[in-house]
């Protein structure tokens, strides 16, 4: 019992020492709270200290209090668990089910907690997601639970292990700031006010200058460019050091063009690293702001979305715009709901012909993925595939498709024994090594040979980073399978890292073949892209083609296949099947689908 005691009293102590309990309320935290009740659809999420006798929440959705006494919380039972506590029914347990906040608002039914600990291994209370109905977590959501808990925790740790002064520069780090910011608004006594962050050197070059000249010359660098900043704001605002190459201050509204501009001419001299004379090529966001309505954490996301429109623009200064900013928080919002889209069955394929230019006849069909979001309707796959290519779910999509692809053309076959089957992989497709193997299952589930499926890829220095890459596509290609250069003449372009892939056919990008009939330069390049891959061996495609007058030039430059919407649209699984019988064997000479607008997609 004493030794109980005695723990008790250190994790107490631990708790208080670690400043979590005076802490006002953190976007830092907020953020696991709101993405916690969306991702398990629940109201209320809350982030517990258990301390003596209360109970105070670091962060929280959907509850009103931001403490309550021990007594009622159950976050202490969840504390003595090793992973996590789940209550499927609160009322039908004993331990809760009198508990004021079973019996009584919020009503709750449903607990699910995992312990949270310090970096020290005390632990100080829980991430806990709570319902007002009874429910059961699968094994998924558990651990998709038990993987916050351990983000929490990590930051709680940044914040402990972190000071208030940057290390390298000695000036006052990003936590500071937002603490002075903070107090300033809270204030609400100064007039409007711009806070300025300045990116001195993208992270990617900042790295490389690191391996070229050492870490040590790199970070006097930093320092002699801390200084220059100094000097140019001399008293009139405070520098903070934000990021290992960012910077910030916040200046009145009405004078500070004319501070960002001495900064701008401080920065615009050459530096020193280890005798190398550097020239900076700084960007800055700039994001006003007035003290009443707002928070710290708000205005820097602002600032760091204004600098992130300078650097994607290569513009020296960008101020925040509110609809850059919906864009920003529209592509975030597709991020999280894919997940939901999968099992809301929100996805479909639909598919697209690919016609023999010579014959007119169809020999294969593009699967192209298909969004049709809950609230914001349809969603086009330029928009929401680099953004899934940008999170983990990227691998579940293209397997996906795939298994779906392989299933329809395997019913095609019954009637169409020599159709082929076209399909997108992304980059981040290759970045394991059991893309091939899933591939080689899928075809084994639905028997399917792997010689009547053909794999896009688009053309990029990508496919010649990693040597993971081009295994893959061999062993690819050696089970049989076909693979393709997507949207070629977009970007790359270089005939030369072609010998390297194991490529046979080329599909000449949409942009370029589109208005082959009025601009005579792209006429021009798309004809010399033909002639030089016919003479390589190489299967071409035009995509993109709208109008007759294009069909009938990329057959007089004998183009072996074409796609677009002359030929057909994208049509459904059943449509697809009657449309091959009907067209198959039709001259395209008047075309089906004749027309203008926007052509193929690109997945």
């Amino acid at each position: 019992m004493e030794a109980g005691i005695s723990l008790e009293n250190d994790r107490l102590a631990a708790l208080h020492l670690s400043g979590l309990l005076e802490n006002k309320a953190s976007e830092d935290f907020d953020q696991f709270t709101r993405l916690a009740a969306d991702l398990f659809h629940v109201p209320t999420v809350l982030i517990s200290l258990v301390d003596r006798d209360r109970q105070k929440f670091l962060a929280r959705v959907g509850f009103d209090a931001d403490t309550t006494s021990r007594e009622s919380s159950i976050c202490a039972y969840a504390m003595r668990q090793p992973k996590i506590l789940e209550v499927n029914d609160l009322t039908r347990d004993h331990r809760f089910r009198d508990n004021a906040l079973v019996t009584g608002s919020p009503f709750m039914r449903f607990y699910a907690g995992v312990p949270l600990r310090l970096p020290s291994g005390f632990i100080l209370g829980a991430l806990c997601i709570i319902d007002v109905k009874p429910r059961v977590l699968t094994a998924a959501e558990r651990e998709q639970l038990y993987m916050l808990a351990r983000m929490v925790e990590d930051q709680i740790a940044l914040r402990q292990s972190v000071g208030r002064r940057d290390a390298v520069s000695g000036l006052v780090n990003r936590q500071q700031m937002s603490a002075d910011l903070q107090d300033m608004i809270d204030a609400a006594q100064s007039p409007p006010q711009m806070l300025v962050l300045i990116d001195i050197l993208d992270l990617k070059r900042a790295q490389e200058m690191a391996q070229a000249v050492g870490v040590s010359a790199t970070e006097s660098l930093i320092c002699t460019i801390a200084f220059a900043l100094t000097q140019a704001l001399a008293t009139e605002c405070v520098l903070y050091h934000v990021g290992v190459t960012r910077f910030a201050f916040w200046h009145h509204e009405d004078t500070c063009q004319e501070t960002v501009e001495c900064v701008i001419r401080a920065l615009e001299k050459p530096m020193l690293a280890a005798g190398v004379s550097i020239l900076l090529r700084p960007h800055i966001g700039l994001a006003p702001f007035e003290c009443a309505g707002s928070s710290a954490g708000d205005v820097l996301r602002q600032a760091i979305t204004a600098l992130n429109v300078a650097r994607e623009t290569n513009t020296r200064c960008a101020t925040y715009d509110a609809q850059q900013d919906d864009g920003l928080r529209r592509r975030y919002r597709l991020a999280v709901d894919i997940q939901r889209a999968f099992e809301n069955d929100e996805l479909c394929l639909v598919f697209q012909p690919r016609v023999a230019v010579k014959s007119g006849t169809i020999r294969s069909v593009e699967a192209l993925i298909r969004w049709q979001h809950g609230l914001l309707g349809e969603i086009s796959p330029a928009e929401f595939i680099p953004i899934v290519e940008r999170t983990a779910l990227m691998r579940k999509l293209t397997l996906w498709v795939i298994e779906r692809a392989v299933r329809e053309l395997n019913a095609w076959h019954e009637r169409f024994p020599a159709l082929r089957m076209s399909i997108n992989l992304s980059p981040r497709d290759f970045d394991d090594d059991d893309l091939v193997p899933a591939i080689m299952a899928c075809c084994d589930q639905y028997r399917l040979d792997p010689g009547f499926l053909e794999f896009e890829v688009t053309e990029g220095e990508w496919l010649q980073r990693d040597t993971r890459v081009l295994a893959q596509m061999r062993a690819l290609t050696d089970a049989g399978a076909t693979l393709a250069i997507d949207d070629f003449g977009a970007g790359y372009s270089n005939f030369a890292y072609l010998n390297e892939i194991p490529a046979s056919i080329l599909k000449i990008d949409q942009t370029l073949v589109r208005d082959i009939d009025r601009n005579h330069r792209h006429a021009i390049l798309v004809r010399g892209i033909l002639s030089i891959a016919r003479q390589l061996g190489y299967t071409t495609v035009a995509e993109g083609v709208e109008n007759a007058a294009t069909a009938a030039s990329i057959a007089a430059w004998k183009c072996d296949e074409a796609q677009g919407y002359f030929y057909a649209r994208p049509m459904g699984a059943e449509q697809i099947a009657s449309f091959i019988a009907q067209y198959g064997s039709a001259s395209w000479a008047g075309g089906s689908n004749g027309g203008t607008g926007a052509t193929d997609d690109t997945r």
